[in-house]
């Protein structure tokens, strides 16, 4: 059984006079692809790959309001059905549907790829001005085009971001299709470039966060507590015995352990916390907010999983899996970080450190595996002081370590 040790709280080809404004709906809302701005945890990652695929579809939904007879039928006759750039895809058109039909159509499955909308008359109707539908075409994920018969007040719904552009009501004849169309080769690269930028940060055997990512994602979370003040506890551990049982059954089987512990991350820590594989065996999550106490919960949870879930052989063996790490929880809870003496002490290399000095005890003979220490790095450690030497010796004196041993068997920290 896992055990909790120690104290602490816990770029097309354009159209003339046309703009190049480039509003993506879709950086607005996964603004998480910039790994030094992410704020994506578990929850979201499941989702991700899939978010970035176009849809496999012979036609695109574009939704048309405005006024008929008049610009929505010029817009309507301009798209409806027509091809896209000689793909054999095209458009299916939906003019002016009820409020309450659209409502429930959107409820039922509908997704406008496009929104066409023509502001004045989305204002001036009883029925549609109940609800902003710049707004809530937006909520659904549609790229906007307004029609306006004022330049500057198209604009304006650009640069707020409640469109993507706009279109007067004199090109839309001309025009409609064109920007149309061009709106959905932005939507096409957009989301292959994000594609591109997640694939890189997840690790492809595991389909969690990889090293890279989860080391910029601790230096954020220090940054974030030390100038904001608050919490977050840092969980690191490896499978235990892992290089004996590749040895066993072999890197294949291996491999299917790998997998199953990844799994069981994503299903026991909550949606905000960060799980990544560091590398080879070793595994890393970050819990915003979470003292080392209240971690105990979900790494027992974690533990529970593994134990009902063992390595079943070719033979039908069972074979356990379990792990071996250690916590530290870092934060400000009673004073402003910047007044604390240890604000410019504590860094990634500490909380690594600390980290990993932990795990390593608990593999050492004393402890003997399947353990999981844990420590506050400020309340603990450090004291109102920085000695991580004598940090070390102190450590490896409690648990009868050699330090000299420790100090040649340690993993070194990450280049960062």
């Amino acid at each position: 059984m896992i055990k909790m040790a120690g104290t602490g709280s816990d770029e097309i080809n354009t159209f003339p006079g046309e703009r190049t404004t480039e509003i993506h709906p879709d950086l607005q809302s996964l603004h998480f692809i910039n790994i030094y701005e992410d704020d994506g945890g578990i929850g979201s990652l499941e989702d991700r790959i899939g978010m970035f695929t176009m849809p496999d579809q012979d036609s695109y939904n574009v939704l048309i309001i405005g006024e008929t007879p008049g610009i929505a039928d010029v817009a309507n006759a301009q798209i409806s059905g027509k091809a896209v750039n000689g793909s054999g895809k095209t458009y299916e058109t939906l003019v002016n549907p009820t409020l309450q039909a659209l409502v429930e159509m959107v409820n039922n499955g509908y997704k406008p790829d496009i929104a066409i909308i023509d502001i004045d008359f989305a204002v001036k109707n009883q029925e549609y001005k109940k609800i902003d539908m710049l707004t809530y075409m937006n909520e659904q994920k549609a790229r906007v085009l307004t029609i306006t018969g004022n330049q500057a007040q198209g604009f304006n719904s650009v640069v707020a971001g409640r469109a993507e552009d706009y279109l007067l009501k004199e090109q839309v004849a001309e025009g409609a299709l064109h920007y149309v169309e061009k709106m959905m080769m932005r939507k096409r690269e957009t989301l292959m470039r994000l594609k591109t930028q997640e694939l890189a940060m997840v690790d492809e055997l595991t389909q969690i966060y990889n090293r890279r990512y989860g080391v910029t994602a601790l230096q954020k979370e220090i940054k974030r507590v030390q100038r904001h003040a608050g919490m977050f506890s840092f969980f690191f551990f490896d499978i235990d015995n892992f290089k004996n049982f590749n040895d066993t059954y072999g890197h294949d089987a291996g491999n299917d352990v790998l997998r199953n512990i990844s799994r069981q991350m994503l299903g026991c820590f909550r949606g905000e916390d960060i799980a990544a594989r560091f590398g080879g065996e070793e595994f890393m999550v970050i819990m915003p907010e979470t003292t080392y106490a209240e971690t105990s919960v979900p790494i027992k949870r974690f533990e529970e999983a593994l134990k009902i879930n063992p390595y079943v052989s070719t033979k039908g063996v069972e074979v356990p899996i379990t792990i071996s790490g250690s916590v530290v929880s870092y934060g400000f809870l009673e004073k402003q970080p910047q007044e604390h003496p240890l604000i410019k002490k504590i860094d990634f290399a500490a909380i690594f450190k600390a980290a990993d000095i932990g795990m390593y005890i608990c593999k050492s003979k004393r402890i003997g595996k399947n353990h999981v220490l844990g420590r506050n790095v400020l309340q603990h450690f450090y004291q109102n002081k920085f000695d991580w030497e004598k940090t070390e010796a102190e450590l490896c004196g409690i648990y009868k370590i050699d330090i000299a041993k420790y100090k040649s068997d340690t993993i070194r920290v990450p280049n960062v």
